[in-house]
């Protein structure tokens, strides 16, 4: 996330030109046919598979040409993503699949952080946090908590610098922050995510069944779900 804020501080135009981009072929992005996704082999994730390893093997192997040129690495798979697409199912496909990860993914998670960021800088948590075993369980216990309350990247964003501050000056302190990653940005936000779908399935069933009887029982509306 640091990373990203950095270069969109340094290259604001260039980091702009997704979202202009994305609503030039408006028309076009509707026109297009829809991605089937269980008609994709297991080729289409070599560019996914790829971005992950230049995440995790450019800062080690080649951390001079990552740090300054990672955005460009990025932008280069996303260009042989959208190439494929466009080789196989047209053009249009590939506009529409880059408008609908722009506006329909990028925007509102960007929306999200700068929403959190701005909350969460805005909370100062302090105490007797020396980084020790115990505090860390508790920390990432509270985490794991929280995260099926106000969800897991509001969670993160809320302890991840106590903790950072707590660990600073201990020696071995990175598997801190990847128990945090895995607990607090991850696991701890399940509950979070059965809730909001069993909430979508009710709603939908009862959507489903305002407008009609039951094709099973033919009660209007169903008493039981049929």
């Amino acid at each position: 996330m640091a990373g990203t804020d950095a270069f969109v501080t340094r290259h604001p135009r260039t980091a702009s030109l997704p979202i202009i981009a994305s609503t030039l072929w408006p028309q076009a992005a509707q026109a297009a046919p829809a991605l089937d996704g269980s008609q994709m082999g297991a080729a289409w994730a070599l560019p996914f598979t790829g971005i992950l390893l230049s995440i995790a093997l450019g800062p080690l192997l080649l951390p001079k040409i990552w740090h300054a040129h990672y955005g460009k690495i990025a932008a280069l798979w996303a260009i042989v993503t959208l190439a494929a697409i466009a080789a196989a199912a047209g053009v249009s496909a590939a506009i529409a699949a880059f408008v609908q990860a722009m506006l329909g993914e990028y925007m509102s998670f960007i929306i999200l952080l700068f929403a959190l960021y701005t909350v969460a800088g805005g909370l100062l948590i302090t105490g007797q946090l020396g980084g020790k075993p115990l505090g860390n369980a508790l920390t990432l216990a509270l985490g794991t908590v929280l995260a099926s309350i106000v969800g897991t990247t509001g969670a993160a964003m809320i302890l991840v610098r106590p903790l950072i501050r707590a660990n600073a000056r201990r020696k071995h302190n990175v598997h801190v922050v990847v128990f945090f990653i895995f607990l607090v940005a991850n696991i701890g936000g399940a509950r979070c995510r059965r809730l909001a779908t069993r909430r979508f399935s009710s709603a939908f069933y009862m959507a489903s069944i305002s407008s009609g009887p039951c094709c099973i029982c033919g009660n209007r509306p169903c008493s039981r779900l049929c």
